[in-house]
């Protein structure tokens, strides 16, 4: 066997190996249109998880700024007691839980926005898309939405359902 057999051979079994790993050319356009959206996903998570983590060491700051915000509003001698008092307390139990919920929320969520980007977990992928449309751990959820609701539609295609497959 010559060398230029022996090449070609190996390019041959090259491509072979790359299209069983795509599928279909249908499987191969249905993960291109997954990506840019998981991209998205990814950002969202991302930023999701930096937000939460940040409301551990913001919270005294957001407070002073809220009680000067407030009192540009003739804010009641007692309300600004109460929320010097809250900054004061420091993190409580409810605010430690906001944030490892808002950080377990966008853990998961970056997991199904990955296993979208690889076309790998179908379920992992509609709960990313359905984590970054609610409040509780997304920090843009009105941009969540559309995004959530593309992501969605796209899943729900038979040639997307397919390449998961």
């Amino acid at each position: 066997m010559t060398t230029a057999q022996k090449t070609l051979i190996s390019q041959t079994v090259a491509i072979l190996k790359d299209l069983e790993a795509i599928g279909t050319p249908a499987a191969a356009e249905a993960a291109r249109s997954l990506k840019a959206p998981a991209v998205l996903l990814i950002f969202f998570a991302v930023a999701g998880i930096v937000f939460s983590f940040s409301g551990l060491f913001l919270k005294p700051f957001i407070t002073d700024a809220m009680i000067r915000m407030f009192e540009q509003f003739n804010l009641p001698p007692e309300a600004r007691a109460k929320m010097e008092e809250a900054r004061d307390a420091g993190l409580t139990p409810v605010d430690i839980f906001q944030v490892v919920l808002g950080i377990g929320t966008n853990i998961v969520m970056l997991i199904g926005a990955l296993k979208l980007m690889k076309v790998q977990s179908w379920g992992l992928a509609l709960t990313a898309a359905i984590l970054v449309m609610l409040p509780c751990g997304s920090c843009c959820c009105f941009l969540g939405i559309p995004l959530g609701i593309w992501v969605i539609v796209l899943l729900n295609k038979p040639e997307v359902k397919a390449a998961f497959r």
